[in-house]
């Protein structure tokens, strides 16, 4: 064989030898690539793992984090109670349990009155959806209506959809919350009980009308609740008068009154009067009917009546 052409092959034989060469050593290096840019996935899906865990320290019953809430700015979170708690479901999933804020209360039917938001998914790595509001607005939509959630979300109602009384949604910034007034019903029950007025005024549409202007998440009780309510707060407090008297050391003095109503019911008040802690004290302890001649011996036998329904037998000094 000439010379020449075992030169030639020597020659292309190196040159093979140095570009596989070149080849491998470049496969490794892209191999240790990869290798390296999915253990730093995997490190960062940990990572999100446990700081979902550790934002949610209290998975079972614990209340989110207000820090966890200030990044919370779309609107649709306002149609919700704002005590949001993080549980645990019987395969290990962290969820956030949103309870439905709707005024005549959640239509869900069955279930859980409210939404529940995964944060894992089954093999505990953090839910793609975790952040989502897409069920929230369902839900809000159901119980709320969607011309409301609509205004709320955008901060205005639209010129179509009817008005729905609430001032804080055609007004407010986006994001922002409605704050809530928590004296209205107290303020309600001390109208009904110290200007004596009519519990079937609860019925009256306008006055619901001003009562939910701005407000239209305040839930109004009907004339039988408040009617029950108010002997429960009555019955209540006689009691803690009974046993503010019966634990009295000093004497107690008793007054009376006398008088015919404008419909010709005749009627006998008791009040009894003390001294507590340097202070003057006076209680109405009973205003009943005494279809009789207000004579000395009639008052008498009520007077010893009302002792023994208060158990004051052995106090008074008349």
């Amino acid at each position: 064989m000439p010379s020449f052409i075992v030169s030639r092959a020597s020659s292309v034989r190196s040159k093979l030898s140095d570009t596989f060469q070149k080849v491998k050593k470049k496969a490794k290096k892209t191999v240790k690539s990869l290798s390296s840019a999915a253990s730093a996935i995997g490190r960062k899906k940990s990572a999100s793992a446990e700081e979902i865990i550790s934002v949610h320290s209290s998975a079972s019953g614990g209340e989110v984090d207000d820090d966890v809430k200030a990044n919370w700015t779309s609107g649709i979170y306002q149609f919700f109670n704002s005590n949001v708690v993080t549980k645990k479901d019987d395969n290990g999933r962290i969820f956030q349990q949103f309870s439905c804020a709707a005024p005549g209360g959640c239509k869900k039917r069955s279930g859980f009155k409210g939404v529940h938001r995964y944060q894992t998914k089954l093999d505990g790595q953090p839910a793609s959806d975790r952040s989502s509001t897409s069920n929230l607005k369902k839900h809000a939509e159901t119980c709320w209506g969607k011309d409301a959630v609509k205004a709320r979300l955008t901060g205005a109602g639209t010129s179509n959809s009817p008005r729905d009384g609430n001032i804080f949604a055609s007004f407010a910034r986006t994001g922002q919350r409605p704050v809530k007034s928590l004296n209205s019903v107290p303020t309600l029950y001390a109208g009904f009980a110290e200007a004596n007025r009519p519990f079937r005024i609860m019925e009256d549409r306008e006055l619901r009308e001003l009562l939910l202007a701005g407000r239209p998440e305040l839930n109004i009780p009907s004339r039988r609740t408040i009617g029950r309510d108010l002997n429960a707060v009555f019955d209540r407090c006689s009691q803690r008068i009974i046993n503010l008297l019966d634990n009295y050391n000093g004497r107690l003095s008793f007054a009376t009154d006398a008088w015919t109503s404008p419909n010709h019911r005749a009627f006998v008040a008791w009040t009894v009067h003390l001294q507590h802690e340097g202070q003057p004290l006076v209680f109405l302890l009973d205003v009943f009917e005494v279809p009789e001649s207000h004579t000395r011996e009639v008052l008498a036998c009520e007077f010893d009546a009302m002792l023994e329904r208060f158990g004051l037998q052995n106090k008074g000094d008349g």
